[in-house]
C-alpha cells in the first residue's frame, strides 16, 4: 500500500474524516478519532505501524489559540513512516492516550503534558517526567512565565554582578588601583568606588577609567579610628552599601589586588553554581603575594593563603576588622574555595618605596608616639622580614603587565639567611606543611563548606 491510499483507507474502515498533506507524508485527523485510526493503521495487514517513534506537541501560540501533537508512525515490516496530526484547543488541550495501543506511549505523552500541558484521556500514570510535581506551569508553552523561584533555589541564573573597593591617595602611594578595578571589570555589571579625599589625583586616576560601569562616591576617611585599621573596614562598608540592591553577588578588590584574566570564567561559574544554594554566602580565593619584586612570592605560614573576595549582596554582610575579609551579622560567612587567585602586589615597591608605604599603613593602626618610634621618618624597610620567598614562573595579569614592564629594579636576597631568621618551631611548622599540605593553627576568617 502507497502513503498515499492511507487516508482512503481510514475514511473505509472509521468513517472518520481526514485530509492528506502529500508534501509532508501527514494526515490530520480529529482528537475522537485519533484511538480508532490508530487502531486500525496498527492492526490492518496493509499498514502494519509497530512503532511509535515519536510524538510532539507544539503550542501554536494564544493569536491561533491551538495545540498541535503530531505522532510519527513507523512501520518496521514494511519500511513506512507516516505522521499523523492532532488539532486542540489551548485551554482544552484534551487528546485521547495512545498508550493502549503502543507501550512506548505512555513517556512520550508524559513528556508532552509536562512541558506543554496536553492532557492525554486515560493514560494510565499521567504525571510529570522532566519537571517535579509541583513545579508551576509548563514551560514550552508560549505564554510561559518562569518562576523566579523554585522552594529555596533561584532560577533565574541571569545574575547581578556589583564590583567594589576603596582608595585614598592612589598616585602618592603608588596603589595599582585602575589594574584591580579593570581585572575584574569585565565580569560586573556595575563598579563602586569609594574615593576617600585624597592629597593627590586620585579622584581623576578613577574619573579616567574609561567605563560606564564605574560609579564612584566620595568620602572622608575618619583618621581617629587607628585600632586595628578599622578605617580601612569604614571605608569597605561604605562602598558596599552604595551597591545597587538588585545585586546578588558583590566581588571584593583592595587597591593592591589583580584577578588574572584566565580565572574570570572560573568565578563566573562558581557564581552561577553556588547562586541559589543559600548555604554557600562567599567564595574564597587562593592568594599569591609577591614580594620586593614581581618575580618573587613570599611563600611561608607569615602569608595568609586565603581570603574572602566574592560575598553575596546580602543584608548583615560588613567588612571585617582591617577589611582583610567579611563578616555576617558578626559571624563567620560560610564559604566554597574556588580555583580563582588573587595577585598581590601590596609588597612590590622598591626599598624607598616601600618604607614610605609601610609608614603611610601603619598610621591607621598606631598612634603618632608609636610611629615615631618604630618608623621614623628616616625609617628604611627590611626586606628581609619575608622568610621564604620562591620564583614565580606563571604569568601576571594582562591588566598589570605594562607597570611590570615599565617598574622593574634590582632586588637581590639571600635564601639562606632568610631561612636563617626563622626560628626552629617556626622551621618545624613550615615543614610539616609543605609536607602535607596542613597549616596548624591557620586562623581562617571563614567556614569553608
Amino acid at each position: 500500500m502507497q502513503l498515499a491510499e492511507i487516508p482512503e483507507l481510514i475514511r473505509q474502515h472509521t468513517q472518520a474524516e481526514c485530509s492528506w498533506d502529500e508534501k509532508n507524508a501527514q494526515i490530520t485527523v480529529e482528537a475522537n478519532d485519533l484511538v480508532a485510526i490508530c487502531d486500525l493503521l496498527w492492526r490492518h495487514p496493509e499498514t502494519y505501524f509497530d512503532s511509535l517513534s515519536c510524538l510532539t506537541a507544539i503550542d501554536l501560540g494564544p493569536e491561533q489559540d491551538q495545540i498541535e501533537v503530531i505522532y510519527t508512525l513507523y512501520s518496521i515490516p514494511k519500511h513506512m513512516t507516516i505522521h499523523l496530526r492532532v488539532l486542540s484547543k489551548r485551554d482544552q488541550a484534551e487528546i485521547p492516550s495512545l498508550s493502549s495501543i503502543w507501550k512506548t506511549a505512555d513517556w512520550h505523552e508524559r513528556e508532552a503534558f509536562d512541558l506543554v500541558g496536553v492532557q492525554f484521556v486515560n493514560h494510565p500514570n499521567l504525571k510529570r517526567i522532566l519537571l517535579p510535581a509541583d513545579w508551576e506551569g509548563h514551560p514550552l508553552r508560549k505564554d510561559y512565565v518562569e518562576q523566579e523561584r523554585y522552594h529555596a533555589f533561584r532560577l533565574n541564573i541571569n545574575m547581578k554582578i556589583a564590583g567594589f573597593t576603596f582608595i585614598r591617595n592612589a598616585v602618592q602611594n603608588d596603589y595599582p588601583i585602575v589594574e584591580a578595578i579593570t581585572s575584574i571589570l569585565p565580569i560586573c555589571d556595575e563598579f563602586v568606588v569609594a574615593v576617600g579625599k585624597s592629597d593627590d589625583a586620585t579622584l581623576a586616576l578613577i574619573q579616567s577609567i574609561p567605563s560606564d560601569k564605574i560609579r564612584i562616591i566620595e568620602t572622608v576617611w575618619d583618621d581617629q579610628q587607628r585600632e586595628g585599621g578599622r578605617t580601612f573596614a569604614l571605608e569597605t562598608d561604605k562602598a558596599f552599601q552604595a551597591i545597587s540592591p538588585d545585586t546578588d553577588w558583590a566581588f571584593y578588590i583592595q587597591g593592591d589586588e589583580c584577578v588574572h584574566e584566565k580565572d574570570l570564567p572560573a568565578i563566573r561559574q562558581a557564581m552561577e553554581t553556588y547562586a541559589s544554594d543559600s548555604a554557600v554566602e562567599g567564595l574564597l580565593f587562593h592568594y599569591k603575594h609577591f614580594y620586593g619584586s614581581y618575580n618573587y612570592e613570599a611563600v611561608s605560614r607569615r602569608w595568609y593563603r586565603r581570603e574572602i573576595r566574592v560575598v553575596k549582596y546580602t543584608k548583615g554582610i560588613h567588612s571585617y576588622k582591617d577589611a582583610q575579609g567579611f563578616r555576617l551579622n558578626g559571624r563567620k560567612i560560610q564559604v566554597k574555595l574556588i580555583p580563582a587567585t588573587i595577585y598581590h602586589y601590596g609588597w612590590v615597591k622598591p626599598p624607598q618605596g616601600m618604607s614610605k608605604k609601610v609608614r603611610n599603613f601603619q598610621q591607621f593602626y598606631h598612634d603618632d608616639a608609636w610611629l615615631d618610634t618604630h618608623v621614623p621618618e628616616d625609617f628604611t624597610f627590611d626586606l628581609g622580614n619575608a622568610e621564604r620567598l620562591t620564583h614565580f614562573e606563571g604569568t601576571h595579569p594582562a591588566v598589570a603587565q605594562k607597570r611590570i614592564d615599565s617598574m622593574q629594579w634590582p632586588f637581590h636576597f639571600d635564601p639562606v639567611a632568610l631561612r636563617q631568621r626563622m626560628s626552629l618551631r617556626r622551621k618545624l611548622l613550615q615543614q610539616i606543611e609543605d609536607w602535607t599540605g596542613w597549616r596548624i593553627g591557620e586562623y581562617c576568617n571563614y567556614k569553608i563548606i
